[in-house]
């Protein structure tokens, strides 16, 4: 009789065991760290309206400027939410979906301004506060 070679049942179940324990354990981790790359998203979105707040009042002898033109500003015209597809990025006022990041100022005037970004889970999930130095 000839010898048949392959890998037995058994054989094979075991690799299927140890290749479900592989993917118990990596898959969350994925999800995680898709998680904080979306999170390093909306920050980065948040340093650069920090700049073109900081940028705008170079332009303007120290003034910052007023909350509702705050969006307008060209350099924010690229950014990107992360968390919510088509959703907005940066808002006038206190941000409101996850993945925003909103500009609070009254004025045009000197007076602070802060930027809050909100995570995964919106306007409740802060995850970075700016303000111009020596203001908060």
């Amino acid at each position: 009789m000839k010898k048949i070679k392959g890998f037995s049942l058994l054989e094979l179940m075991v690799v299927v065991v140890i290749i479900g324990i592989l993917a118990a354990i990596a898959i969350p981790n994925f999800i995680r760290l898709k998680d904080r790359a979306k999170e390093s998203e909306v920050k980065a979105n948040a340093h650069t309206s920090h700049l073109a707040a900081e940028e705008y009042a170079t332009g303007a002898d120290g003034y910052y400027i007023p909350q509702a033109d705050f969006i307008n500003l060209p350099m924010l015209s690229n950014l990107k939410n992360p968390f919510v597809s088509g959703g907005v990025a940066v808002s006038a006022g206190a941000p409101s979906i996850a993945g925003c990041v909103g500009y609070n100022h009254g004025g045009y005037s000197v007076d602070p301004y802060t930027i809050v970004a909100a995570g995964k889970e919106g306007s409740t999930d802060t995850i970075l506060v700016l303000c111009p130095s020596g203001s908060f």
